[in-house]
């Protein structure tokens, strides 16, 4: 519909869970403290990932749910698969609903925290002119 994606995108997947931010269950799908494996919300799956980043030469992958893996994933295939190929994975992304099907450039802002995990960024993103 869009035509095929370039080497050196970012993929985003815009499923909507955005608007569970600020609801701790509904975002994580689950509220026990330290317990992981009851996690759901839906993302990438390995399959989707190895085409996007391995055949379709993707940069990167990114969604608006708290990990590019899907909440009850054990092994954490799409981190492995996008890391191999050096690529970024922005989660918790709210607003892409807003942006165009393609062409937006998308700039990431480092976050200066102390003693956190992970890379925290602000993701901003500069959408082409409608004319």
């Amino acid at each position: 519909m869009h035509g095929r994606i370039p080497a050196g995108a970012l993929v985003l997947l815009r499923t909507g869970w955005d608007r569970h931010w600020g609801n701790l269950l509904a975002y994580f799908g689950d509220s026990t403290p330290g317990d992981a494996s009851k996690l759901h919300f839906p993302s990438f799956g390995d399959d989707a990932a190895r085409l996007l980043v391995e055949k379709r030469q993707a940069a990167g992958l990114g969604v608006d749910t708290p990990s590019i893996d899907y909440g009850s994933s054990t092994d954490f295939a799409v981190h492995r698969i996008l890391a191999a190929r050096q690529g970024v994975g922005p989660e918790n992304l709210t607003g892409i609903d807003r942006l165009p099907p393609t062409g937006a450039l998308l700039i990431a802002l480092p976050m200066k925290i102390e003693k956190g995990s992970g890379g925290p960024v602000r993701v901003a993103a500069l959408v082409p002119r409608q004319r």
